[in-house]
């Protein structure tokens, strides 16, 4: 049986990938993006888990066919929100947005503007986490180093450059790049180049080739094709397997930068061999661990945890050291609550900061029959944006970039992970588009989409 369910997920994840880019004719479209990193966790994984007996040496048959029947039900939720958000639209290259339509010089010049305002936050807030370790060198000469702020607030406020760099892209819609708008555009990514690089780590990582890559076709309404797609995927992914993989070695004046680097062969084949390595630091093991304990127990958090990082987690430690102990929820300090338990004494194999997958992390929260549910809301709220990005653009192509930039996030770890990265990103550029008037344009029921002249395509 759990054989059979595994063929089932690699044949769902198989058949949306497809369907995502010959449907809607879109290589962006999130099932071309989403359903492959959630193949490689929730079927290349537990396959060669099971083929060398590493699973079997942990779980029982039964608890492995409930967590893979679980992870079936996850997905085909995830598939089928975003064909339902998909529905009655499919990509056309030679019509053009909403904004597209009504754009001037004005609206590029407060695009841009709005880009600086939101990209100036995130560099400072950068600057200043390296200042407080000493600069530049200090910050990145120790395995996963990087700088440091005692709040909260000035860690994540860099990540405002994900919408900053969107709205740079987006002031040049439709005109070709100039060399300092790349400038620009390059200072903007430098943050997340070098905490992915110099920290060994996947999320930053990812991020920078989201945002520099992705952002450019999404405002040229231009698509990569399905062979660079799928080999550049693959070589991202490879990567950020090598850098979990090689972790130790990878800082300034490391082995890894000092000419002492294994042989790529020798990268790519220990990289994949860590990730099917049987132990809970890989996330299909720490994901299956996570469900299993909550069925024991019997517990969920029925939305709690989503509760407390939209009210409570807002608020400064300052005024209220103990809010988490306050609210009953002192759990998700530890490995965002996956757990269920407030020191890991409870589970003493479980890594610190492991992640289980989001079909793990959202059986936590809602249980079997509730989670798929969820997961559907969450391929419709992806699916959503993404038609909005084709129709009316502008914000809405923001939004979306923020989407396509978190989706690591979501995919290996949670949408908890990424849940108040989104607010973090999303409400800044919603107040400036509104504030700077760039919603300022004709009803959009009164304007239908053109063509485009070659020359703009």
């Amino acid at each position: 049986m759990f054989e059979l369910l595994l063929a089932l997920t690699a044949g769902l994840i198989i058949t949306g990938t497809v369907w995502g880019v010959v449907r809607y004719n879109d290589t962006l479209h999130p099932l071309v993006y989403l359903l492959p990193m959630a193949g490689f966790i929730y079927v290349y994984m537990p396959v060669q888990l099971y083929r060398n007996g590493g699973l079997q040496s942990y779980f029982t048959t039964g608890e492995m066919e409930f967590v893979q029947f679980l992870i079936l039900l996850g997905v085909s939720g995830l598939v089928l929100g975003a064909v339902y958000g998909s529905r009655k639209i499919r990509r056309d290259p030679s019509r053009v947005d909403v904004l597209s339509f009504v754009m001037t010089d004005d609206t590029r010049r407060r695009l841009l503007r709005l880009g600086i305002i939101l990209g100036a936050i995130g560099l400072l807030s950068y600057s200043y986490q390296l200042y407080n370790v000493g600069g530049f060198i200090e910050a990145y000469d120790s395995v996963k180093g990087g700088g440091w702020a005692a709040s909260g607030y000035l860690r994540d406020l860099d990540y405002l450059i994900v919408p900053a760099v969107a709205l740079v892209y987006l002031s040049r819609t439709d005109r070709p790049m100039k060399f300092d708008h790349w400038c620009l555009v390059g200072l903007l990514s430098f943050p997340f180049a070098a905490r992915g690089f110099l920290t060994a780590r996947r999320g930053p990582t990812f991020v920078f080739f989201a945002v520099l890559v992705g952002g450019w076709y999404l405002t040229r309404r231009r698509r990569p094709s399905v062979p660079t797609v799928a080999v550049g995927g693959t070589l991202i992914g490879l990567l950020l397997l090598a850098l979990v993989t090689f972790r130790g070695q990878i800082y300034l004046g490391g082995s890894f930068f000092s000419g002492k680097a294994p042989p790529t062969e020798e990268v790519v084949e220990s990289s994949l061999e860590w990730a099917t390595t049987p132990s809970f630091g890989n996330e299909y093991m720490y994901g299956s661990y996570v469900v299993l304990n909550a069925r024991e127990k019997d517990e969920h958090y029925w939305g709690r945890r989503y509760l407390t990082q939209l009210f409570v987690r807002p608020i400064p430690s300052s005024f209220w050291p103990n809010k988490y102990q306050a609210v009953g929820m002192e759990e998700i300090k530890v490995n965002a609550g996956q757990l269920l338990a407030t020191d890991l004494s409870e589970h003493p194999r479980m890594p610190k900061g492991s992640a289980p997958g989001f079909v793990g992390s959202a059986y936590v929260e809602w249980g079997l029959w509730i989670a798929p549910v969820f997961l559907f809301g969450l391929g419709w709220l992806y699916a959503l944006v993404w038609r909005k990005t084709l129709v009316e653009g502008g914000l809405w192509t923001v939004m979306y970039l923020i989407l396509v930039s978190m989706s690591v996030y979501f995919v290996a770890q949670s949408f908890y992970a990424m849940f108040y990265r989104l607010l973090l990103m999303g409400i800044p550029p919603i107040f400036g588009w509104y504030l700077l008037r760039l919603h300022a344009m004709p009803d959009r029921d009164s304007l239908r989409q053109k063509p485009l002249s070659p020359a703009s395509a």
